[in-house]
């Protein structure tokens, strides 16, 4: 449980001891420090962190916790799914060249205090640990390996016909395609698809439910005119295959009267 009062009142006696000289010394680039505390009574996860803006800071963390993979991202997801959020507090404001040293002092004294702290690292390395290079070369090699055809078949075969659940599915609907917004596939990714796709035709069953799902739903103007262009140049197609075959036809008078 949270150490209540006495372990707030010692977090701001270690900020007046160590930190009140920077917070006002408006002659020195500066920074903040900002906590993320739990909103729920007795909860003591605390998330250190530096910003130069806290409350941006916090609309960052915000908008990347369905997509990270941090103790902190899943302590707030969980908060969301119980319609929460965390709080924003600023700790402190200190010297941009200190605040590494800082917020190392921070995380510290809250370990001290018992509190359960999310941060990955000790602090001062910008939320991110370095990897060594031989990690990152290594990292490197692993995902540049191509597969076998029979791993790919596997592959294949394990995604091949899975459904995706309900919740997914809306997600992707709720976006209007936006969930694939700038992600670009290789020109040979996209003549594979097309290849894929061309001359292959629909089962009655699946024209039908395509029907059934468009069916009653208005279109836009934009939607109206690019169909619009699409029947006209279809009619034009029709047009001059006919006429090409009706000269082909006029051609061959000989063939077409030929007895069979």
């Amino acid at each position: 449980m949270r150490t209540g009062s006495c372990s707030t009142r010692a977090i701001a006696a270690f900020r007046l001891e160590f930190l009140a000289p920077f917070c006002f010394n408006q002659r020195i680039a500066s920074t903040f420090l900002y906590a993320l505390t739990d909103p729920r009574p007795g909860d003591t996860h605390v998330y250190v962190g530096k910003a130069d803006d806290p409350q941006t800071r916090y609309w960052e963390h915000q908008r990347k916790v369905h997509r990270e993979r941090t103790y902190k991202a899943h302590w707030w997801r969980n908060l969301i799914g119980q319609g929460l959020a965390p709080k924003l507090e600023v700790l402190a404001q200190v010297p941009f060249d200190e605040w590494e040293h800082w917020e190392r002092e921070y995380i510290r004294w809250y370990r001290v205090l018992g509190w359960n702290v999310l941060n990955a690292t000790d602090g001062g390395d910008g939320g991110a640990m370095p990897w060594p290079p031989e990690a990152r070369a290594n990292l490197s090699a692993s995902l540049k390996r191509s597969y076998t055809q029979e791993r790919r078949d596997a592959i294949s075969a394990f995604h091949k016909g899975r459904k995706k659940s309900a919740a997914t599915c809306a997600k992707m609907s709720a976006s209007g395609g936006k969930h694939l917004k700038g992600k670009r596939q290789s020109p040979e990714h996209v003549a594979k698809c097309r290849a894929a796709k061309l001359g292959k035709k629909f089962t009655v069953e699946h024209k039908a439910k395509i029907g059934a799902a468009l069916k009653g739903q208005p279109k836009s103007d934009e939607a109206r005119r690019k169909m619009s262009i699409a029947a006209k140049a279809r009619c034009e197609r029709q047009r001059l295959t006919s006429t090409q075959n009706g000269a082909s036809l006029q051609a061959l008078p000989s063939q077409a009267s030929t007895p069979t």
